[in-house]
């Protein structure tokens, strides 16, 4: 792998005494896990420039890898050292480290650090570059933050964490942050690999919109070449104390992506595992983020400087910005003690000028072909809502058009236009893959979260002014939208069930598709087709009552019947700058409100328009409000 933030390995073989070696890259100046303690002991955070200076170009680093079908499985700040010019440099690709020291990883073995494995990692399922991209994000909250997302006294506990458990928001600890900079955490530390970020190019370019944020400018594409030393050929052939007249070329620029052979890995594992005492004696222990492994490791021989007295040279770019690099951060100790031994030294390269590195370009995710629909664990059937980009919010004029069809109702003298304002401006988004129900959760289906003892029953359990008795008589209003429940009854009910309240962008999506429709079935309002006040029954209807009125994917409901909580807090002004991509909602809500969105039964059209935002204090509940669950396609 040849990449400048990657750590490039010489060459392998046996010496003269028969031992096995690894040549690699000697790099001075620490790892990242001893700079964030240096900042930790001092009281300060890593400047954000910085923090994300760092992770976009050890992304670029693992997007090589990932094309050459190399997986890390093990990022950690330990496992990336910093350069003395401050240039972070990946190492230990594809394997584990104790102390500092390498060691290659066995395929199918739970091997890693628990602070930063990925859920897939922990539950010991296939991994690929997603696993990585995971990792980094755990490193970049920490980075920003001065805390691991996930953190307990036992490995076990931090493991349940990275499964089960959702970090607390960034934006609580770093309210300084901007949106951008919190979404690039955010997706990708979603516990589905399909949420996350699909390939290292992906994450690379959110990084670059949450620099651009940051620094008020794009940044500028400059990389640090050095020439060889005059000196070094002298030393290559003085290298014989080691390995005779052995020479090592510089590593051949990979061609094309490939697969890794597997019995050439193993191969290795066993060699280094030989020596791997033996090696420790001779050069001693290394730095390492002190962090707990799965699995033992061993040690490789360190070879040179990084620099080995080389000219600096300056080349510029054409191709997409990238960074200058790095301020150096405050010195630390080397990662490997220096030795008496001669060290390998590679042969300079043929050219007297400098290259400039090649930046990784995206790679086409494979499309897979997802069912249209799924049985919830719940049993309830949820439709697909594929991946892609949708119109969400309001145009100027459509929210002009909803105030005056507000001001001739007879809500009338309660139409305000800051209520619909909400709703601006209308923006393209794109979201991952989910299902959703394909109608209203019952109150049968609720009833059986009840029965289990997860959910809390209705707070007015015996009707509602339209319906008597109403979710205590099962059979009659057992197929029925539950109802009298408050924010966190719905997300347990849905926690209880394998899945989760939809973001505020993912049920818009679901209510509307992709042609920026004002209502589930088209652009005309109809009352043959939802529950609103306008048919002039004002009753909750049994769920589906309305099928022609359903959405693009096939879900019923979604104008009227009953309002329906969202995981988002509300805030009026989040449109302005929301991430148009996989938005998560705010981090708080000024009002201290979650949305609702559909209107209901006693609301008429204007309430029921797709993009219509109701608002709600969480811990309230009334006969007007609902649930609906989703799921995200990768699980």
């Amino acid at each position: 792998l040849d990449h400048p933030n990657i750590v490039q390995v010489y060459s392998t073989g046996l010496t003269p005494m028969n031992q096995p070696y690894i040549a690699m890259q000697f790099i001075n100046g620490g790892s990242l896990g001893n700079k964030l303690k240096q900042f930790a002991e001092q009281g300060k955070l890593v400047p954000t420039e910085q923090a994300l200076a760092i992770v976009r170009q050890i992304a670029n680093a693992l997007g090589v890898a990932h094309q050459a079908g190399v997986v890390h499985r093990d990022l950690k700040p330990g496992n990336i050292l910093i350069r003395t010019d401050g240039t972070p440099v990946l190492v230990d690709l594809g394997i584990a480290a104790v102390q500092g020291g390498p060691k290659l990883t066995q395929t199918g073995n739970l091997i890693g650090t628990p602070n930063y494995m990925s859920p897939e990692q922990v539950r010991g399922l296939p991994l690929d570059g997603r696993s990585d991209l995971y990792s980094l994000g755990v490193i970049l909250y920490e980075l920003l933050s001065g805390k691991r997302p996930f953190d307990a006294p036992e490995s076990i506990a931090i493991l349940h964490k990275h499964v089960y458990e959702a970090p607390e928001p960034l934006g609580n600890l770093r309210r300084d942050l901007n949106p951008e900079t919190l979404q690039v955490v955010e997706t990708s530390l979603a516990k589905d690999p399909a949420a996350r970020y699909q390939n290292a190019a992906q994450m690379v370019a959110a990084i670059d919109r949450a620099m651009t944020r940051e620094s008020g400018g794009a940044p500028v594409r400059q990389t640090t070449v050095w020439l060889p030393n005059p000196h070094e050929s002298d030393l290559i052939n003085r290298s014989g104390v080691m390995l005779q007249a052995t020479r090592f070329p510089t590593p051949a620029k990979p061609t094309s992506p490939r697969k890794i052979n597997p019995m050439l890995i193993g191969g290795i594992v066993a060699a280094t595992a030989v020596i791997a005492i033996a090696l420790f004696l001779i050069f001693g222990r290394g730095g390492g983020d002190g962090n707990e492994e799965v699995a033992g490791a061993t040690l490789t021989v360190p070879t040179r400087s990084d620099n080995a007295g080389g000219s600096p040279v300056q080349a510029t770019s054409t191709q997409a910005p990238t960074l200058t690099p790095l301020p150096p951060l405050p010195a630390d100790e080397p990662t490997a003690a220096p030795t008496d031994i001669p060290t390998l030294t590679p042969l300079p390269h043929a050219t007297d000028t400098a290259v400039p590195t090649n930046t990784p370009q995206p790679q086409a995710t494979p499309t897979i072909a997802l069912p249209t629909t799924y049985t919830g664990t719940d049993g309830k059937l949820m439709r697909l809502v594929p991946a892609g980009e949708f119109l969400m919010g309001s145009t100027s004029s459509q929210v002009d058009a909803a105030v005056a069809l507000c001001r001739a109702s007879p809500d009338r003298d309660s139409c305000v236009y800051s209520e619909f304002a909400s709703e601006l401006p209308q923006r393209e988004v794109y979201l991952t893959a989910f299902y959703m129900d394909e109608t209203e959760v019952t109150n049968n289906e609720y009833r059986a979260c009840v029965t289990a003892g997860y959910c809390d029953a209705p707070d007015a359990g015996t009707g509602t002014y339209s319906r008597s008795n109403y979710y205590d008589r099962a059979s009659t209003y057992g197929n029925y939208p539950v109802v009298f429940i408050s924010w966190s009854d719905a997300r347990n009910y849905c926690s209880w069930a394998g899945e989760r309240l939809p973001s505020e962008a993912e049920w818009e999506k679901a209510a509307r598709g992709t042609d920026g429709r004002l209502f589930p079935w088209g652009n005309t309002f109809d009352t043959s087709r939802a529950n609103t006040e306008d048919r002039g029954t004002e009753v909750i209807t049994a769920v589906g009552s309305f099928p022609s009125g359903a959405s693009p994917y096939g879900i019923y409901d979604m104008a009227g019947n009953v309002w329906e909580y969202t995981n988002d807090w509300f805030d009026p002004d989040y449109y302005a700058s929301a991430p148009d991509t996989n938005p998560p909602g705010p981090n708080s809500s000024p009002s201290g409100e979650k949305v609702l969105r559909s209107g209901s039964f006693a609301n008429y059209q204007h309430y029921a328009r797709v993009a219509n935002r109701g608002a709600v204090t969480p811990t309230s509940s009334t006969q007007f409000r609902g649930i609906r669950c989703v799921v995200d396609a990768g699980n």
